[in-house]
């Protein structure tokens, strides 16, 4: 591995990513920071997050329909604060969520 680049995480963090020629991964150093970027599940600076989600939910709407008939359960994973769930069951699909860094 030999590193290529540095770019800072949330306007805080300097971190080195390194290449390997032989199998062309794209890696971090290790992850110091993870904790203190967990500690909340959304960024303060995502003022994008419910127009996001609201167009999402309409995309899904379309390919659940497409795909199941809109028939099942599902799951989104690392789903936030669980808009996108939200709006899914207001949209009559019996969808849950789960995210390992947030309660929802």
């Amino acid at each position: 591995m030999r590193p290529v680049f540095k770019a800072n995480i949330l306007g805080k963090y300097s971190v080195t990513y390194y290449y390997c020629e032989e199998t062309g991964i794209l890696q971090t150093e290790k992850p110091y920071w993870l904790e203190k970027v967990y500690r909340s599940a959304i960024a303060d600076t995502d003022t994008g997050i419910m127009q996001r989600n609201i167009s999402n939910s309409h995309l899904l709407e379309f390919l659940l329909q497409l795909l199941f008939r809109g028939k099942g359960q599902f799951l989104g994973v690392s789903g936030g604060y669980g808009i996108l769930a939200r709006l899914m069951r207001d949209k009559g699909f019996d969808f849950y969520t789960t995210d390992k860094y947030c309660s929802n």
